[in-house]
């Protein structure tokens, strides 16, 4: 008997991470808000491909961590804490 291995990522094809930004970027369009308008427009300028699989974005993540976030204004930060 044999086990198998399943905590090795298995790296997205650029294909999918278009895909994946693609679906990110209807989510965030689909909100008017200040925040969404936002980061829509900022994930709309990032070119897709410098992002690779090991970017939270290629997965649809927007973590507090990404740059986008850090750059946001007092009150959009405000905005975004909220969410999470």
């Amino acid at each position: 008997m044999e086990a198998i291995k399943m905590d090795k990522e298995v790296p997205f094809s650029s294909d999918q991470i278009k895909n994946n930004i693609y679906k990110l970027k209807n989510k965030l369009g689909k909100v008017s808000t200040s925040l969404y308008r936002h980061l829509y427009f900022t994930v709309d300028d990032i070119s897709i491909h410098n992002l690779t699989w090991e970017d939270s974005l290629a997965s649809q993540v927007i973590s507090d961590k990404l740059e986008l976030v850090k750059q946001l204004s007092t009150n959009l930060k405000k905005a975004f804490k909220k969410l999470a």
